[in-house]
């Protein structure tokens, strides 16, 4: 179960990320590193995006996984426009053990470019999935895409 401290840290952080502020790892909650400041997507649409893309809201979703249940291992915010397919890069596509969006709600998907053959989980809302391992979820280390909505 996700502590009420850690908790409370990731969603501080998340807001500092969407308002702009400079993060800090909370104190003892997390080992560093607590959040690699590199954005671990590639954005490559989907075929149908491609062919007719739809103008975005400008709103955009931060998305914080985790390699380990719990929010711990190494982590990354994930910043993404709404509605807009991307697929994992960075050491994160199949290596996701817990995440969750700042806001709104993230769809992450087995296959890239966010197709449903192989599974898929939709509707996650904050403050996510601390354990993608578990039985009610079993997609431990299987994400591969994802897209988000404000």
């Amino acid at each position: 179960m996700l502590t009420k401290t850690l908790a409370s840290a990731i969603l501080a952080t998340l807001a500092a990320m969407a308002q702009g502020v400079p993060q800090s790892t909370p104190s003892s909650a997390v080992s560093a590193p607590y959040i690699t400041p590199a954005v671990g997507a590639t954005v490559i649409p989907t075929k149908e995006q491609a062919a007719s893309p739809k103008p975005l809201d400008g709103a955009s979703v931060n998305l914080f996984v985790c390699q380990d249940k719990d929010f711990s291992g190494p982590c990354q915010a994930l910043s993404s426009p709404s509605g807009l397919c991307l697929n994992l890069g960075n050491g994160f596509d199949d290596s996701i053990s817990s995440l969750g969006p700042d806001r709104g709600s993230c769809n992450v998907f087995n296959d890239i470019n966010c197709k449903t053959g192989s599974g898929f989980i939709n509707n996650i809302v904050n403050p996510g999935i601390n354990d993608l391992g578990d039985g009610e979820w079993d997609f431990n280390d299987r994400i591969s895409s994802y897209v988000c909505f404000a």
